[in-house]
């Protein structure tokens, strides 16, 4: 997603601002659940193509999406 494509310039802040790792990175060990954070290899935290966003929200909301591997296991979580 471009910044032209971006409705608004809350959403251009949080786009811009998320897409660093160490930021999305920080933002998630502080507000994710503890129980949900041990599972979690915040190291391994990529930003993943797709998104939530229904179309009809498209035109007032974004969204980014990351996948990141879990520590008890082989899998990878999208949050």
């Amino acid at each position: 997603m471009n910044d032209e494509s971006l409705p608004s310039p809350h959403n251009r802040f949080f786009l811009q601002t998320f897409s660093e790792l160490e930021l999305a990175s920080a933002l998630f060990a502080n507000h994710l659940p503890p129980t949900t954070l041990a599972k979690l290899d915040l190291k391994s935290l990529r930003l993943a193509s797709g998104s939530f966003i229904d179309d009809e929200l498209r035109e007032s909301s974004s969204d980014l999406l990351f996948e990141v591997d879990r520590v008890d296991c082989d899998e990878k979580v999208l949050v």
